[in-house]
């Protein structure tokens, strides 16, 4: 399913002495079957801007067109779109509410109306894709461990067979290898689902080796689209729009600056030693 976002305002408590403008002439298109990362500091826009994509917020001024259509025009099924377009809250966890973990991950396809046979398979599938055994389905949520828990919560999203799935800083608060395990399950489910993909992260290395686009938000307002290795050769321009350089980008700034002719584009501590040892002559191990 594409994305279509044209001339997109928000502002937040407008004709109040506290209105604030959040995000100001957005325009961007997230191809159909896309794995696309939205970066930016904290307070540029990011939240704001993936809560339009299921008409949770509607905007200011602009349109947000799923497949063509306007999401926002009078008449449109907001339940359909909310069903198409699944967005998960960052720390998802504190949206946990059943009983059980089967009564959370299916009260999404119970609203739907769907029959108890499809309502299972869905159930079952969903445990599989984040991971997590059959046997989980009659504990309480409540008594899991936060990553656990986390994981019900997305299952609970899966579990409505969206056609795009939005996740807003899915890594936030874990250490580096949940980080990597979040990150490696939702691009597994991109490849495998064929889904399209829209990720917020606040830290470019996070999503680097699996977005196929990355914008950048920052001020409000879209500093780039494009790919990610061209934008990793930009180490000046993203420090101007309050980005962390990725820590191997970093390193490669610093080779070059002594002398040594390595690219900075790099993706991962392999491609980064591939590149060292080229520029150096010597082989990779």
């Amino acid at each position: 399913m594409s994305i279509v976002i044209e001339g997109l305002e928000h502002v937040y408590l407008p004709g109040t002495p506290l209105e604030k403008t959040a995000l100001h002439d957005v325009n961007l298109e997230i191809p159909s079957g896309s794995f696309c990362a939205v970066v930016g500091p904290t307070g540029s826009g990011k939240s704001t801007l993936v809560q339009h994509l299921n008409a949770l917020l509607r905007p200011t001024r602009g349109h947000i067109y799923l497949d063509g259509v306007d999401i926002n025009a009078r008449g449109v099924d907001l339940r359909r779109v909310r069903q198409r377009v699944g967005l998960v809250f960052q720390f998802p966890e504190q949206q946990l509410f059943e009983e059980t973990v089967w009564d959370d991950i299916a009260f999404g396809p119970r609203n739907l109306g769907l029959d108890p046979g499809e309502i299972e398979r869905r159930v079952v599938r969903a445990l599989e894709l984040v991971g997590l055994g059959k046997d989980m389905a009659a504990r309480s949520p409540f008594g899991l461990s936060g990553g656990e828990m986390r994981r019900v919560a997305l299952a609970g999203v899966l579990a409505m067979a969206p056609d795009v799935l939005v996740l807003d800083e899915p890594a936030a608060g874990l250490d580096p290898r949940g980080r990597d395990e979040i990150i490696g399950r939702v691009a597994q489910w991109h490849r495998e689902l064929g889904m399209t993909v829209v990720v917020v992260s606040h830290t470019l290395e996070d999503v680097a080796r699996f977005a196929t686009q990355v914008v950048v938000v920052a001020g409000g307002t879209i500093r780039y689209d494009g790919q990610v290795r061209s934008l990793l050769a930009e180490g000046d321009l993203m420090r101007q729009w309050g980005l962390d350089v990725p820590p191997l980008v970093e390193l490669m700034e610093e080779l070059r600056a002594r002398g040594l002719t390595v690219r900075p584009d790099v993706l991962d501590v392999d491609e980064t030693v591939a590149e060292i040892l080229r520029a150096a002559g010597g082989e990779p191990a």
